[in-house]
């Protein structure tokens, strides 16, 4: 009978903690507000690289106050990004721990960009944000989700005439994308672990 009672609450462990388990996974990044650039006119994709995802956002023409608009317009589906460092006219980074290592080499219309603080992206998602004048197409603000630690620019933005313009300001972000397992799911680990042993104790009693 002692058996029963074990094996039943080991069950109502496991339980609960599957349930808690599934309602922490459960909650999906947040959906993106932003504009892919492929939908944009034109299409500036191709403009850093290299890159695994490009993002205009049709609401803000600033990124600043950071991190908070980046994370309203949720780009690339994600609402938790960390304002790294700023470089405004392209001249040094002027703003922010700069923890990534952030360095420009050009000009406002082109040149190569590089993440020095870091030897790889193991960990991490980072997006390069563009600001371009107020009137700009596709638009004043666009992000770049890089796929390497270094890489090159163009100016992403253009005039009314297809004109390139000047890049404003160049700003980092970064999201850590190890997550620890969450503690009901160590919860639900343990009372599977349990349940088993109380079915081998069944069995043998």
């Amino acid at each position: 009978m002692t058996i029963f009672k074990s094996a039943s609450a080991v069950v109502t462990c496991a339980a609960a903690g599957l349930a808690a388990f599934l309602a922490l996974t459960a909650a999906a990044p947040a959906q993106a507000a932003a504009v892919a650039c492929s939908d944009g006119s034109p299409d500036v994709t191709g403009r850093v690289t290299p890159n695994a995802g490009c993002q205009f956002s049709d609401t803000f023409q600033n990124d600043a106050p950071a991190p908070t608009v980046v994370n309203t317009e949720a780009f690339f589906g994600f609402s938790d990004w960390i304002f790294d460092a700023k470089d405004n006219d392209l001249d040094g980074v002027d703003e922010g721990a700069n923890t990534l290592g952030l360095v420009l080499t050009g000009d406002a219309q082109s040149g190569t960009w590089a993440l020095t603080g870091i030897s790889s992206l193991a960990g991490l998602d980072v997006m390069l944000v563009f600001k371009g004048g107020t009137i700009a197409d596709p638009a004043p603000l666009i992000a770049y989700l890089v796929a390497d630690i270094m890489g090159s620019y163009l100016s992403p933005f253009f005039g009314p005439s297809g004109q390139v313009q000047d890049i404003s300001h160049v700003s980092v972000y970064y999201r850590e994308t190890v997550i620890p397992l969450p503690a009901a799911a160590w919860l639900m680990l343990a009372g599977l672990a349990g349940l088993g042993f109380a079915g081998r104790r069944r069995k043998t009693a």
